[in-house]
Formats: C-alpha cells, sequence, structure tokens
C-alpha cells in the first residue's frame, strides 16, 4: 500500500542520512 511504501521511503532516507554522518557512503547514491 501506498502508506508502506512512504514507510519505507522514509526509513531509506533516514538510514542514508544516518549513514552518511556517520561517514559512509550508500552504493548507487549517484553524484
Amino acid at each position: 500500500g501506498q502508506w508502506y511504501d512512504q514507510t519505507i521511503a522514509e526509513f531509506w532516507f533516514k538510514s542514508a542520512e544516518d549513514a552518511e554522518k556517520a561517514g559512509f557512503t550508500k552504493a548507487g547514491a549517484g553524484s
């Protein structure tokens, strides 16, 4: 469902931000 996709999207975005703050870069994050 849409709510599920949005929740997953928020999870991944937040994880990416946390990872960058920790000094990691997500594979295929683009330029």
